[in-house]
């Protein structure tokens, strides 16, 4: 075995018993949120109310796991970074540079096999070690409260089942990618075979995509079609409001009941719909109105598109950087401090641009997906309720918020000042909205008890304020 491939083999074991250590700390603590969740009266009466306190709760443990996760990855990217400079003489004398005829060669071949070891093995580490420990939450301790609080139909075997086909749709991708071109690139030492596995693996992720996508979509996120559901009564209003809105979906998907429940677009052409059954049980028919025009919405203003884009361009930008770092070494000379130090500067700085760029745009995205779709349904504060809702039985904070989705808080905020501007409404729009927890903005209750629910009103003819 070539001295490149085992120490690139030993730094990710390395990587993957640390992230899985981290992982197994929020293992416990989430075990010990669990106790305590099933221990403390649930005083709302419903037994959703108790599951939404504990996800709340077990998320937070989460997420605090994945900062100290992201904080091993930055360290060890930077602490190999460093040791790379002096270079050990078993990488220098080794695989890489017994199999070249020149010195150039030598030295690109050497500095992308560098590169490699210094990312791949701590992000293997974060994807494989930090992954299982995800899993084993998962199946250990999720699947406790939701047979306590007994808010899915799934059994064990089947929520297990779920949440391992999720996990490794992820991450198995990316784990075969970086472990292919790592692997490829010790043991052969050359740059030419890494564009080769590169190559094969996009062709093989567009084949598989292009031939197998939806039934593997179907398969992974456990969907199914509305009309095999008893959800099929929804269908003809789903129609009519796409209809209503000049969009036409592909197929109508309802996901089982899993953990984290969310209603969203698929495919950029003939969009696929995927309703999360938790969102549709604990929500009234303006919610559900609401939160379907947000997608529509969505599609639209064609989110996905310029999700792909984000994708192209820090794809592009990392390989033009990635190139311009081989070009300025090709002088030879090791790696030196102020180059390492460039680089990684340049990356992170094109980086960081492109994502403030879209961050932006698709913040603006979203929030004018929120008012056209109010301007659908002429019911504001259902949108408002609604976003409260996922957001509630999701276990989310309403300031988070991701690199394409703004913050609850932000939307709301909105929403709210466009309720307080004159146009046409729905005739029940000044009527609180029955919902499965109290929704406040301000000093404004804006729901009222879920059993409050009314009879479906009859679609509008058009959107109560014309869109441009």
């Amino acid at each position: 075995m070539p001295l490149e491939l085992l120490f690139f083999l030993c730094l990710q074991f390395i990587f993957i018993i640390i992230n899985f250590g981290v992982g197994m700390i929020g293992f416990a603590r989430s075990r010990k949120v669990l106790q305590e969740s099933l221990t403390t009266p649930n005083q709302e009466g419903l037994p959703i109310h108790g599951f939404m306190r504990y996800i709340t709760r077990r998320n937070r443990v989460v997420r605090q796991s994945n900062t100290m996760n992201a904080l091993v990855l930055v360290s060890g990217i930077v602490l190999l970074g460093i040791s790379f400079v002096q270079m050990p003489d078993l990488l220098v004398h080794g695989q890489i540079v017994a199999i070249n005829n020149n010195d150039s060669q030598t030295f690109i071949n050497f500095v992308i096999i560098v590169f490699l070891g210094i990312f791949c093995a701590p992000l293997l580490g974060l994807s494989i070690g930090g992954n299982i420990a995800i899993l084993l939450i998962n199946i250990f301790v999720d699947v406790h409260a939701i047979e306590f609080f007994h808010v899915s139909s799934l059994s064990r075997q089947a929520f297990a089942a779920v949440r391992l086909k999720y996990i490794l749709s992820v991450s198995l991708p990316l784990i075969i990618l970086l472990e292919s071109v790592t692997l490829i690139a010790t043991l052969t030492g050359q740059s030419f075979s890494i564009l080769i596995v590169i190559l094969t693996y996009i062709i093989a992720i567009v084949c598989m995509r292009t031939f197998f996508g939806a039934r593997l979509l179907k398969a992974v996120n456990n969907l199914q079609p509305i009309e095999q559901t008893s959800w099929a009564y929804l269908q003809p209003r789903i129609v009519a409001w796409s209809r209503l809105a000049g969009v036409e979906f592909r197929e109508v998907l309802i996901q089982a009941d899993a953990l984290g429940t969310n209603i969203r677009i698929r495919g950029r052409q003939k969009p696929v719909l995927i309703l999360g059954e938790w969102l549709l049980r604990y929500t009234d028919w303006r919610q559900q109105d609401a939160m379907l025009c947000i997608e529509i919405a969505l599609v639209r203003k064609k989110v996905l598109t310029w999700s792909l884009w984000r994708t192209i361009c820090l794809l592009t930008s990392f390989s033009i950087l990635i190139g311009l770092f081989i070009v300025l070494q090709m002088d030879g000379g090791l790696l030196d401090v102020l180059t390492l130090t460039t680089s990684v500067f340049l990356t992170l700085l094109v980086v960081l641009l492109i994502n403030r760029f879209f961050r932006k745009k698709m913040h603006a995205l979203y929030q004018d997906a929120d008012c056209i779709a109010c301007y659908f349904t002429g019911d504001p504060m259902a949108a408002m309720v609604a976003l409260t809702t996922v957001q509630a039985l999701n276990g989310v904070q309403s300031t988070q918020s991701t690199v394409t989705i703004p913050s609850a808080n932000n939307r709301l905020q909105q929403l709210d000042q466009l309720a307080r501007q004159p146009w046409p409404r729905a005739p029940y729009a000044s009527k609180p909205v029955p919902a499965i927890t109290p929704v406040m903005f301000g000093p404004y209750q804006l729901s009222t008890s879920i059993d409050q629910q009314s009879e479906p009103a009859p679609l509008p003819t058009a959107p109560y304020v014309p869109l441009v």
